[in-house]
């Protein structure tokens, strides 16, 4: 209790803070050409500068409310999303960098399912290395399928979000990728839910010309997708349209950072 207290203000004393958020978590041109110089001469340097490199887009009611700088492009409001940031993450306990998208959702427009029906979880929870009997991956496989299945559902989100091209089908045509709940809090401030999508770098869907890749974030309602084969059902989502501006962002950091591993 105390944890989630000292969380919830760590995250407004960042919103009401006076210096330029934006700015600070929204890298420019000149950062990604300066990431890309370093992809060809010294890879280690490249990730310390992929990772400095970030951005973030609100509506423009979340800025008002939390007194963000105004940016030229906002997120449209009523979608049920107020707030996105990408961000890469390195791995507590491996060498290894996570594609983290970070949503805040208008939880009176949303009912948006979470993993095991908690109010909160965070990365201890569904990083497997933190659990001794699921590491290494190995070990995993020497477990009955039963097993398997109810780990991966439990612990990590599974099919909980998506990421799609905007004219996807159920294997019909498109790209789809099921994203990890990574860590959720209900109400992190009033009528606002958070949740961190791992989304994995090398998997997100390349940005169409003209349209919007789509965000999916399962109903509280909706069929349970943990179970293999399950159609996936659209109204079982909602389904936003994220800013190409922002995507496009965040799929050049995600081809970089593929470009040094």
């Amino acid at each position: 209790m105390i944890k989630k207290v000292i969380f919830k203000i760590f995250i407004i004393v960042i919103f009401c803070t006076n210096y330029s958020y934006a700015e600070f978590y929204s890298y420019s041109n000149s950062d990604l050409l300066e990431a890309e110089k370093l992809v060809q001469q010294d890879k280690t340097k490249a990730i310390e500068k992929i990772l400095q490199l970030k951005c973030v887009i609100y509506t423009n009611s979340f800025a008002k409310r939390f007194r963000l700088p105004e940016l030229q492009n906002y997120m449209v409001e009523n979608t049920g999303i107020q707030a996105m940031e990408f961000r890469f993450e390195k791995s507590p306990v491996t060498e290894h960098y996570f594609a983290k998208l970070l949503v805040y959702i208008d939880n009176k427009k949303m009912q948006v399912q979470m993993p095991g029906g908690l109010e909160e979880s965070n990365s201890y929870i569904s990083n497997v290395h933190m659990h001794f009997f699921a590491h290494p991956r190995e070990q995993i496989m020497r477990w009955s399928k039963e097993d398997r299945l109810h780990y991966r559902s439990t612990t990590k989100g599974a099919m909980l979000s998506l990421l799609s091209s905007n004219a996807y089908q159920h294997n019909k045509k498109g790209k789809v990728t099921s994203c990890m709940i990574y860590e959720h809090i209900k109400n992190i401030v009033s009528g606002i839910d958070y949740v961190k999508l791992d989304t994995g770098f090398r998997l997100v869907p390349k940005p169409e010309v003209k349209k919007n890749t789509l965000l999916w974030l399962k109903k509280i309602d909706g069929a349970d997708y943990t179970i293999p084969h399950t159609e996936i059902a659209l109204k079982d989502f909602y389904m936003i349209e994220i800013p190409s501006d922002f995507y496009n962002k965040l799929y050049k950091l995600c081809k970089l950072m593929e470009k040094t591993q």
